[in-house]
């Protein structure tokens, strides 16, 4: 997935594809949200804080998951931690 970094004080980049929208914080950590419409990502990175859109909007109504680092290095790999969220 192609991340592009923004302009956030808790986020470094983000990336969206096939309805995930990976979000990646300046701690290092990274996640992916489930089943995101599109129309949800685009006012997401519209919106004027992207942190305070993503905890009021996004953490609370989609499904997401830690991505380990080595999956990040290689995608194809097995071991994401569960699933997280309503469900």
């Amino acid at each position: 997935m192609r991340m592009q970094a923004i302009d956030s004080s808790a986020i470094s980049a983000v990336g969206y594809e096939d309805h995930v929208l990976r979000v990646t914080y300046r701690n290092g950590r990274t996640y992916d949200y489930f089943d995101v419409p599109k129309e949800e990502f685009d006012a997401f990175m519209a919106a004027e804080s992207h942190g305070e859109y993503l905890n009021k909007v996004i953490k609370p109504k989609y499904e997401w998951r830690e991505v380990q680092s080595n999956l990040l290095e290689f995608p194809g790999a097995h071991g994401a931690l569960p699933v997280r969220g309503e469900g």
